[in-house]
């Protein structure tokens, strides 16, 4: 596991300046890579690793592993469970009923009960469904609707984690309504994929790692379904 705790502000504090000219251009070569690679995907699935922070719960963090399905251009089904005090690596853990499933369908979010075996419409300010929401978005990535929402303020080169060669992204959302989160992307240098995605909103930050992404492996259309 590897707490996020604070890291979004002080990313943020430490790069309040304007982009330059060239900085600008990295940024569209970046974005257009990321838009260039996901044309190209038709599906895809990964393994990944959740933390959320609610300021109001102080130090506290809360880790989930779980899995993540994208079927092109819209839909995600995502499910997790709460990762055990002992865990190191991400990984699903069959919980039973502590198992969450979420389904977009590309306008909606919907949300599996177990206990009453049926799904709901998701909907609220719950960090995790703003979480499911946001990566909706990811993996749909278009360029003109990425710019009329966002602000990219910069962009640098970053290993992340030490070894992992990514651009970091730094992204401010246009609008102050709060739809939208603050964000810091980490993007792989050659693949152009997601490794971490950082959502922030003025009570809560939720994390997202992204491990063994599959990219086309020809998922089936029942995965999606809700039926």
């Amino acid at each position: 596991m590897r707490p996020r705790l604070l890291f979004f502000a002080i990313v943020f504090a430490s790069s309040l300046v304007f982009s330059s000219w060239s900085e600008a251009q990295q940024i569209q070569q970046v974005i257009r890579g990321m838009q260039n690679r996901w044309n190209n995907i038709r599906d895809a699935s990964a393994v990944i690793e959740i933390q959320t922070w609610n300021k109001d719960e102080g130090e506290k963090v809360n880790v989930f592993y779980g899995q993540i399905f994208y079927l092109a251009p819209l839909k995600v089904r995502l499910e997790y469970s709460p990762a055990p005090e002992s865990a190191t690596e991400p990984y699903l853990y069959p919980m039973g009923k502590n198992k969450y499933i979420y389904i977009h369908d590309g306008k909606q979010l919907f949300r599996y009960s177990a206990s009453q075996d049926k799904w709901f419409s998701q909907l609220g300010d719950d960090p995790v469904i703003n979480m499911v929401n946001q990566i909706a978005d990811i993996n749909n990535f278009n360029v003109d609707r990425f710019m009329s929402i966002y602000q990219v303020a910069d962009v640098r080169s970053e290993r992340l984690f030490g070894k992992i060669p990514t651009y970091l992204l730094r992204a401010e959302p246009k609008s102050r309504s709060g739809q939208h989160p603050r964000q810091l992307l980490w993007i792989h240098q050659r693949t152009y994929l997601p490794v971490e995605a950082v959502m922030a909103r003025e009570q809560n930050e939720v994390s997202c790692f992204f491990h063994d992404v599959d990219q086309n492996p020809g998922l089936s259309e029942e995965i999606f379904s809700m039926e």
